[in-house]
């Protein structure tokens, strides 16, 4: 067992992960309680969707990605699963307008 680096902070790296944890499980019950609210899902079965909503949500709150760049990916995705042949592993570069 490799031995444990001494950090100037030993708590930070877990308070750090805390935080990005309760932020994550907010803004995931954040989206369910939307959808629910909307007429969603009672049974669970839409949790994947609230999940990835929850996810773009953040990254774009957080800047890391956009609207348009979201978008843009999910459609590439997309058109890549459409050009795959039954069977095969849907890769992004299937994407007939991938650059």
């Amino acid at each position: 067992m490799p031995a444990a680096r001494s950090s100037p902070n030993p708590g930070r790296r877990w308070s750090s992960r805390s935080s990005c944890n309760c932020e994550w499980a907010q803004a995931l019950g954040a989206e369910i309680r939307e959808a629910l609210a909307r007429g969603g899902c009672r049974d669970g079965s839409d949790y994947y969707e609230r999940w990835c909503e929850a996810l773009e949500h953040l990254l774009i709150e957080k800047g890391l990605a956009s609207h348009d760049g979201v978008d843009a990916l999910a459609a590439s995705w997309a058109r890549a699963a459409e050009a795959t042949p039954h069977g095969q592993p849907i890769l992004i570069e299937n994407d007939p307008q991938a650059l």
